[in-house]
């Protein structure tokens, strides 16, 4: 049943109705965004706190820290450059391993033979319990070939997988591209 474009209007289109909508639901987006600016506030805290601790060039650090000293260091990035950043790699970050653990977990318990024997693999690596370090599992070849193999059935994003055009150049479907070219396929065509 569709709604009617009266009802669509005083239920979804009208400003009153969205106020309401936002205050008493909030979208997922203002979740996360109170998330990152709770995250941004504790990392610049900890940064005006201990600044003798702050990373230089050489050492590791974390995306959140880079963001916020890049910004600080250079007055013609905005203010709200490190929040931007941030969400974008939390949206990002969170729906592709959602994706592609869905993808796994579903296909693990469609297929048993292939849950058996990446059970065995770990049960083998004996990797610390309840939850293994990356550095245990990380070498593991049948848990890697199941994770690639959901990325490959189930891409988590759509974007281009780019290729340039090698030397010589290269006819596709009848159409010649010259060398350098840089072309691109969906994922899930490809």
């Amino acid at each position: 049943m569709t709604q009617s474009p009266f009802l669509d209007r005083i239920l979804r289109k009208n400003i009153i109705a969205d106020i309401l909508r936002q205050a008493f639901r909030p979208t997922p987006s203002l979740s996360i965004m109170s998330f990152v600016a709770q995250a941004i506030k504790e990392k610049t805290q900890k940064l005006d706190i201990e600044p003798d601790k702050a990373p230089n060039n050489h050492s590791h650090t974390d995306f959140l820290t880079r963001y916020i000293q890049l910004q600080k260091g250079n007055p013609s990035i905005p203010a709200w450059a490190p929040t931007a950043w941030t969400f974008s790699n939390v949206i990002a970050g969170s729906d592709s391993v959602g994706t592609i653990m869905r993808t796994v977990l579903f296909n693990l318990l469609a297929y048993p033979n292939t849950m058996y024997k990446l059970r065995q693999e770990l049960e083998n690596a004996n990797p610390s319990r309840p939850f293994p370090r990356y550095s245990e599992v990380r070498d593991l070849p049948y848990l890697d070939a199941c994770v690639l193999e959901a990325a490959r059935v189930h891409p988590p994003f759509a974007l281009p997988f780019e290729r340039v055009i090698p030397r010589g150049g290269l006819t596709v479907l009848g159409h010649y591209l010259p060398e350098g070219t840089v072309i691109g396929g969906n994922p899930y065509v490809v």
